[in-house]
């Protein structure tokens, strides 16, 4: 190794030691506002332990994230969130155990409506009744939803997400029972 390479030597080019990373640790924006909150309220951290329900060992791996916040469970993780004035849906969020990501369906309506008509198509005792392309594609959204509720009934299936149809009457309401 050459001595005059501060490359070589694990330094940047002004010759100092590389800045570490810091750590994220998982949570650490819920364990931020817990912090200011306690801050804010002239109490110690160790007191977040009673609050709470936990040992003060048990706090303390979870605010150094040797422990996931997840593992407090629901009734802990609501008793948090009435302390810090915050929905529990908050709490999980800013604990990293659900991601904004995990609030939204990943496919359309029309990509499930699709899929419903493919699986039609594929089904020996509906497949000569599927409607072809030209009548899909004419067919208004709301005759798509029919054929599809109507097939989901006959299949015994679940094939399009519920909350895709939050716009049009709920089943319950027109006769339709939920299987």
């Amino acid at each position: 190794m050459d001595e005059t390479n501060p490359h070589e030597m694990g330094m940047d080019a002004a010759g100092d030691a590389p800045e570490t990373p810091k750590r994220q640790v998982p949570g650490h924006r819920l364990l931020k506002l817990i912090r200011r909150n306690l801050e804010e309220q002239g109490l110690p951290e160790k007191a977040m332990a009673d609050l709470i329900g936990v040992t003060p060992v048990y706090w303390n791996s979870l605010s150094n994230g040797n422990r996931s916040l997840s593992s407090l469970g629901r009734e802990k993780g609501k008793r948090l969130a009435d302390w810090l004035g915050i929905s529990y849906l908050q709490v999980l969020l800013l604990s990293d155990s659900i991601l904004m990501d995990d609030l939204f369906a990943t496919t359309t309506l029309d990509e499930d409506l699709f899929a419903v008509r493919c699986a039609m198509q594929a089904d020996p005792s509906v497949a000569a009744f599927a409607p072809t392309d030209a009548v899909w594609e004419a067919a208004d959204r709301s005759v798509k939803v029919t054929i599809a509720i109507m097939y989901e009934r006959l299949s015994e299936k679940r094939l399009i997400r519920r909350a895709w149809l939050e716009g049009m009457p709920h089943p319950q309401s027109v006769g339709i029972l939920e299987f």
